[in-house]
């Protein structure tokens, strides 16, 4: 970590700020920076034109991942069955990368929308009005 960024941290503890600007300081991952995930008085933390290179957690136990109702391709359909870690597998996988280059090659057209607003409960009449 560069002198200036450890001092940008300390500054940052020091006065409370709530904004911190580390935009174009050649950090690769987030954790070479000591002591950043330290500052809880943070309110935004701005990361732009970085190489940041750190995995992202996206299947722990904390996290949600909301894929229901998407039109799949068939590889990835099949790795639901397996579960979400093997979808995120699956896609960082070279199999996965020539086959999404293919498919864009292809300038396939976007799946329609289903416009069925049946279900929104603004939609439904009431069942007993109040008098």
């Amino acid at each position: 970590m560069s002198k200036s960024l450890k001092k940008l941290v300390e500054e940052s503890r020091e006065k409370n700020q709530p904004e911190v600007d580390m935009s174009d300081r050649g950090i690769s991952n987030m954790l070479d920076v000591n002591g950043l995930f330290t500052l809880s008085h943070i309110t935004q933390l701005v990361l732009s034109h970085n190489k940041l290179t750190r995995n992202l957690d996206l299947t722990g136990q904390k996290q949600v991942f909301k894929a229901e109702n998407n039109p799949w391709v068939t590889p990835i359909a099949d790795q639901f069955q397996l579960g979400v870690s093997h979808v995120f597998e699956y896609i960082r996988s070279e199999t996965y990368k020539y086959l999404y280059g293919r498919h864009m090659q292809a300038n396939p057209e976007p799946p329609k929308k289903n416009n069925d607003k049946s279900k929104k409960i603004s939609r439904k009449p009431l069942a007993a009005k109040n008098r």
